[in-house]
């Protein structure tokens, strides 16, 4: 049967990111966004504590929404912020677990702290089968690919080199990756619209030691209950090496490729296939394509 596709098919262009402290630009999709130079101080809200009011800033620094500047000087972001959640310095009650959409929630949190954002719902709504082109700062290598140009699709790949919209996840080598190509959870994943969920990337670190982090934060299509979090970590000083870390998996890997490939006629090396209890929560994946090995471990 043919998918119903909701939204089309395109490739969005995202800019280069050097620092959060200064400047924030968001939107792949053109959205308006408009500076900010100085917060607002927060309405108390009724059987809820832990605002700032009034709050006064005395570093003049330009936020694009939705990032928002803080008393000190830093740009956050009021939409998956836990502690300036809706806005600076409202911190949610600890009953909850995550600000998601700029409204305190119990589902799960962006685990990036100063997250850019590639896609995020809470402004642009619901996307499916798209992939994003992100240009870094620095230089990262898998397999015999150097680059600084990734390609992010909504459906759980990362593509050094061309990329596909493709949904429906097959055995490695998959053919519709021609190029480098990496799968930390390749599967039909949605992002929903008025939540926290979207792709978000950071950069932390210092030259030549700089770690990219990519994060994931989806459901299935036509499962918005089911939670798909987990990140792709690329190194700027382990060159042939990357890291997939998972928080939230609903299906535990029953619908899913895992793995990485060189080509679409390989080499490659596939964790699993559509396997039940292959993935769980605080698990780990390190692949070294210089030598064609990869490590499972469990993080705390």
């Amino acid at each position: 049967m043919n998918k119903q596709q909701p939204f089309d098919e395109h490739v969005y262009n995202t800019p280069t990111f050097y620092t959060l402290d200064i400047d924030v630009i968001v939107s792949p999709s053109g959205i308006n966004i408009s500076n900010c130079s100085s917060p607002c101080a927060r309405e108390t809200k009724h059987n809820e504590e832990q605002y700032i009011s009034p709050i006064e800033t005395t570093t003049e620094i330009n936020c694009v929404y939705p990032f928002k500047p803080t008393p000190l000087g830093h740009c956050v972001n009021i939409l998956i912020d836990f502690y300036n959640c809706g806005l600076v310095g409202y911190v949610c009650p600890v009953n909850y677990t995550s600000c998601s959409a700029g409204q305190c929630s119990s589902a799960p949190a962006v685990q990036l702290t100063k997250a850019i954002p590639i896609f995020t719902a809470a402004l642009n709504g619901s996307v499916d089968d798209v992939f994003y082109n992100v240009t870094l700062p620095l230089n990262v290598t898998l397999y015999n690919t150097t680059t600084n140009f990734i390609q992010v699709s909504t459906n759980g790949v990362l593509c050094l080199g061309s990329c596909s919209t493709e949904y429906t996840e097959t055995t490695l080598p998959a053919h519709r990756f021609s190029g480098t190509t990496a799968f930390p959870y390749w599967d039909d994943l949605y992002v929903y619209a008025n939540t926290s969920q979207g792709i978000y990337y950071e950069i932390q670190g210092e030259t030549p030691n700089r770690t990219v982090i990519f994060e994931y934060y989806c459901s299935h299509y036509r499962a918005p209950k089911e939670y798909y979090h987990f990140q792709v970590l690329l190194f700027e000083q382990y060159s042939g090496v990357v890291e997939y870390i998972y928080y939230d998996v609903s299906d535990r890997g029953a619908n899913c490729t895992i793995g990485i490939q060189a080509s679409k006629t390989g080499p490659f090396m596939q964790y699993s296939f559509q396997e039940v209890n292959s993935v769980i929560p605080n698990m780990t994946l390190t692949y070294d394509t210089n030598n064609g090995t990869f490590i499972l471990s469990n993080f705390s």
